[in-house]
Formats: C-alpha cells, structure tokens, sequence
C-alpha cells in the first residue's frame, strides 16, 4: 500500500558489548540495497519497506567471526610452514650426517 514497517521477532542486537567490542552482525538488504535496522518494542528488529514487490534480506555476518577466520588461516599457515621447514632441516641434517658416517669410514679404511 504505502511505505510498511517489517516488524522480526528475534533479539536486536546493538552492535556492541559493554567492552565496546562488535558483536552486531546482521545487515538488512532490500532488493540488494542495504537499509538500516531499528530496535522494535526494546527488543526486536524492524526495517522500513516501500511501497511495492521486494525481495528483503537479512544476513548475519558478525565481524568477529571474520577476524577469528583470519586469524586462524594464519596460524595454520604458520604450523604448515614450520613443519615444512622442521622437514626440510630434518632431511638436510641426515644427510649431512651420512657424509660425515661416509667421510668417517673412508679415512679408517685407509
């Protein structure tokens, strides 16, 4: 009919805690256009929607869980890349060990 309130019953989330870390996530999109979130009835979600068909979205990506996601792809990385190189080291150590073994034996054979 005219411009409506879309009213979700589930639990506003501010944004923030009281450590002023973020902890919001949720994103609202009408027909691919972002629109804000206000805080319903002290504690729900509600967004304005035009008059006309819509296609409403909401998604829930917290940046908190981006953060951790990165920060451990790096870590992973890290363990990787050290047990590549404990291998590489490993490997040349023994191999620098049979040259001594080789070297040992040949000098006594003589």
């Amino acid at each position: 009919s005219g411009n409506n309130f879309l009213f979700l019953g589930d639990t506003y989330f501010p944004g923030s805690s009281f450590l002023s870390i973020p902890l919001g996530g949720w994103k609202a999109y009408i027909d691919g256009n972002s629109t804000k979130i206000y805080r319903v009835n002290h504690g729900f979600r509600g967004i304005i929607v035009s008059k006309g068909r819509h296609k409403v979205e909401f998604i829930y990506a917290p940046k908190s869980f981006y953060v951790s996601e990165y920060i451990a792809l790096s870590l992973s990385s890290l363990v990787i890349i050290g047990l590549v190189l404990g291998i590489l080291l490993e490997l040349k150590n023994k191999k620098y060990q049979n040259k001594k073994q080789e070297l040992k034996t040949d000098s006594v054979g003589e």
